[in-house]
């Protein structure tokens, strides 16, 4: 007789593979490991251009493939952070940069100029091509994160805390140019501010992140516990506040209390935050329990918004059977006022059904021009897939990709790497597409590079030899354009 877990478990199978009748056939026509014998070696950033060709940005020591790359001014020559411009299949280098680094973000405008935010070198904007600089911000200081609109109205992030600025950055700045580089104001983030977006339609800055606090629990329970909280906030393009959500108080008997409506102690981040062709603002959360905050309206801590959840094709976007493991949290948001639109939530799941870490951390999300959701990361083991690479890795989770429906109510692609971490994913329809193409790339350590990864026409032949190398990867519908 079967027991419960094992009931659970087959259905859970049954109800993947009908989620997986939706799925989309994308061709791997490039994938390769970048890096030399060093350790530190990974894919950061990448961008797609409205010519096919592709930037792909990081850590690549003194691999072959960045001989020859010119530095930008005042930085040596040797540099181990370099961005690579490519043909459209990843197969062959067409130019590139070398930075002092890191290298965090690449956005491009209505007219694809490239954004860059580059660390110590500050936001650098570079001609499409990367041969010719536009425009660089060097004296505001560090520069971790970067948004620019279609005409070219552009924001970034200045970190407090340089070298914890993916996990506690501290406030931060922001920083607001209109597409001349004048400066529209600029305003202060909060606590832990992650990562921002902005929207032109309504002259705001959205940003995202969290803080640490202490908070009672619900009316008869008389202990204070520790809990992170999650937030979002708009500045206006002056650097003024206009509104927040979400960021409850901590105080017994405030109409903001955060426990007023229901325990809501588990921790909760703001990672990664998007502009979506809808005008919409898509932020990926994390939460350590099911008892989160984005149950409830950002706006109001008693008007529960479950009912606006999209639809859970499976139990990877429930979650029952879970603990403290972190998991992912989708919102989409108006960005005029912060009202709640729709959200999804994604965890994976062990083989007895308890649940797994599927973290955005120092992942991405990007949106694509027909709505389809992005979300580049890392995982536990038992990720869903609707792909396994053709080397099979024996670890079901790791560096991840997946993709999702415009209301997020099924999972179009998936699939994993084993070991590592998934930093960036990019997505565009170009001319003559009926399906985007895809890149994506992070970092895979000993053995997952020697043994797992699946080359496709590399731009370098072998592994770097150290414990860590950068991959990336272009997925394509329609064929190998270039």
């Amino acid at each position: 007789m079967r027991t419960f877990t094992q009931i659970l478990t087959f259905v859970s199978i049954l109800l993947m593979a009908v989620a997986r009748g939706d799925e989309r056939n994308f061709e791997i026509i490039g994938a390769s490991l970048l890096g030399d014998a060093g350790d530190e070696n990974h894919v950061k950033v990448s961008a797609i251009l409205k010519d096919g060709s592709i930037l792909i940005g990081g850590h690549f020591g003194s691999s072959p493939v960045t001989h020859g790359i010119r530095a930008l001014p005042g930085v040596d020559a040797e540099s181990p952070w370099a961005l690579l411009r490519l043909t459209g299949d990843g197969r062959e280098i067409l130019g590139g940069m070398r930075f002092r680094g890191p290298l965090s973000q690449i956005v491009l405008d209505g007219q694809d100029q490239v954004y860059i935010a580059a660390g110590r070198d500050g936001l650098l904007i570079l001609s499409p091509r990367l041969d010719q600089l536009i425009r660089h911000h060097k004296d505001e200081g560090f520069v971790y994160r970067v948004s620019v609109g279609e005409k070219g109205h552009y924001a970034f992030l200045v970190p407090d805390n340089v070298g914890q600025q993916e996990n506690t950055g501290g406030n931060g700045t922001i920083h607001i140019f209109d597409p001349a580089g004048r400066k529209l104001g600029e305003g202060s983030g909060h606590r832990h501010t992650l990562d921002i977006a902005l929207d032109e339609a309504n002259e705001v800055v959205l940003h995202t992140g969290w803080r640490q606090a202490r908070s009672w629990q619900p009316d008869g329970n008389q202990r204070v516990l520790p809990v992170q909280i999650a937030y979002i906030r708009a500045l206006n393009f002056d650097g003024s506040l206009n509104w927040r959500g979400y960021d409850w108080s901590t105080t017994r008997g405030d109409d903001r209390f955060l426990n007023r409506s229901d325990n809501n102690m588990a921790d909760t981040r703001g990672y990664r935050a998007a502009m979506g062709p809808d005008g919409l603002l898509y932020v990926a959360f994390e939460s350590a329990g099911g008892n989160h905050i984005f149950r409830y309206s950002p706006l109001d801590v008693m008007e529960n918004v479950s009912s606006r959840f999209s639809s859970a094709p499976d139990h990877f976007h429930r979650f029952h059977n879970t603990r403290a493991e972190h998991k992912t949290f989708i919102g989409v948001y108006n960005p005029a006022d912060g009202s709640f639109v729709r959200g999804q939530h994604f965890t994976a799941r062990l083989n007895d059904g308890r649940g797994s870490a599927w973290r955005s951390h120092q992942g991405e999300l990007a949106v694509a021009e027909n709505g389809e959701v992005w979300l580049a990361g890392h995982s536990g083991s038992g990720v869903p897939h609707t792909f396994v690479q053709p080397t099979r890795p024996g670890y079901v989770g790791g560096a991840t990709l997946h993709g999702f429906s415009p209301e997020m109510d099924r999972r179009i692609y998936g699939t994993y790497h084993g070991n590592g971490r998934t930093h960036t994913v990019s997505v565009r329809t170009l001319p003559g597409q009926s399906e985007p193409t895809i890149v994506y790339g992070g970092y895979l350590p000993k053995p997952a590079n020697e043994e797992h990864f699946h080359a496709v026409h590399p731009l370098q032949a072998q592994r770097g030899g150290g414990e860590q190398d950068g991959f990336f990867v272009v997925l394509n519908g329609t064929g190998g354009q270039r």
